[in-house]
């Protein structure tokens, strides 16, 4: 990260800015946040940043000595927890991707992630250790990474899809600049994944967590980054460890199994190259008529038809089958009807397998979609 000898004047404006305790505070892609985080750690007290739609703060906890930052977990299927990092955790998160990614001095990182996720925080890092710099930007996301020369971005798929909707030649000259763009914390589909591919933009897509401190894997590159252990065990789940393994949930020790394991509850498989393909979340799958229906594969289904920017499948209660599958999609216009959707997903599921309802996905200002609060949508309609 540059910094620069600060005047007595900006001294004194950063002064109101800095903590002499562990603080909980909104957190914004902005300097003032960055200046909140920074304090925090330089006098290695711990950091609570939080999304600033809560409505109200939440009370620090007491025993949080050992940690640089307590953050919210998505809570996409259930109640949020708050995990516990370690400077360490952060500084090996940096060092294994830095070396994969060969950040230096010269590159720039648009901070294109909130500062309350662990995926935005992990940007600071990694740009603090290789002397990278970090962009703060209100521009739009093509403007900013024209404008401010931007080599490096970690986007979510909605971000990309919308990054190739922008005028080809604005496109091209970002393919031109950028390095690498981070793809993740969403399903992928394939058609949105080729379109990037041929539009000369550097994807690569990720696995990671915030109990591993953001990244796991970084395809094409095989296995864990380093500093971390991946493993599938005999039933599909991914497990991992190592230095970037976070401390634990709410002040308690984190659960591992006999062997020193973290189990994900994600599962996944390896391809023939030996990078990670996510399959979907074990606490998702329900059953249909005695058939398990895993909804991310539906997802995929959906987002390779090339007018579906988002798909989020959750179950709804049916007296004949127990369960039912239905779709909650953001269509680029909503050029098909449902019915034509239905249709053109026979010739990629089976029959138990396509959604009975689908509905339209409102926008989220969070980075995950709530299926929680979607199933509960879906048992209301």
């Amino acid at each position: 990260m540059r910094f620069h000898c600060l005047t007595d004047k900006e001294k004194r404006e950063i002064q109101p800015l800095l903590f002499s305790q562990p603080a909980c505070f909104y957190a914004k892609k902005d300097l003032e946040t960055l200046t909140k985080l920074i304090s925090c750690w330089s006098q290695e007290m711990a950091a609570f940043p939080v999304n600033p739609r809560l409505n109200t703060l939440p009370k620090m906890p007491p025993d949080v000595k050992n940690a640089a930052t307590l953050l919210f977990t998505s809570g996409s299927t259930a109640n949020p927890k708050i995990a516990y990092h370690s400077l360490e955790n952060y500084e090996f998160s940096a060092r294994g991707t830095n070396e994969v990614l060969k950040l230096n001095q010269e590159d720039r990182w648009l901070l294109s992630l909130p500062l309350f996720h662990v995926g935005g925080i992990a940007i600071v890092f990694r740009c603090a250790r290789a002397q990278a710099t970090i962009v703060l930007s209100e521009l739009p996301l093509i403007e900013a990474i024209l404008c401010h020369n931007i080599t490096h971005i970690s986007l979510v798929p909605t971000q990309l899809y919308r990054l190739l909707q922008e005028d080809p030649s604005k496109v091209q000259k970002c393919a031109q600049l950028l390095k690498c763009i981070l793809l993740g914390g969403a399903p992928i589909g394939d058609s949105l994944f080729q379109n990037a591919i041929k539009a000369g933009l550097p994807v690569h897509k990720t696995y990671g967590l915030t109990e591993m401190t953001a990244q796991v894997t970084m395809d094409p590159y095989p296995g864990a980054l380093p500093y971390r252990e991946i493993k599938i065990a005999k039933d599909g789940e991914i497990l991992v460890k190592g230095k970037t393994l976070f401390q634990g949930y709410d002040g308690n020790a984190v659960t591992l199994n006999e062997e020193g394991w973290f189990a994900t509850k994600d599962l996944g498989r390896w391809t023939p190259h030996h990078t990670l393909e996510i399959l979907g979340r074990k606490d998702n799958m329900f059953i249909s008529g005695g058939e398990n229906i895993q909804p991310e594969e539906i997802e995929l289904a959906l987002l390779s038809l090339p007018y579906i920017i988002e798909a989020v499948v959750v179950p709804k209660s049916d007296p004949e089958f127990g369960m039912r599958p239905v779709a909650f999609i953001k269509q680029e216009n909503p050029v098909k009807d449902f019915e034509n959707i239905a249709e053109m997903l026979k010739e990629k599921l089976p029959s138990h397998k396509i959604p009975i309802k689908f509905f339209t996905l409102q926008e989220t200002l969070t980075l995950k979609q709530n299926r929680k609060e979607l199933s509960k949508l879906a048992e209301q309609v």
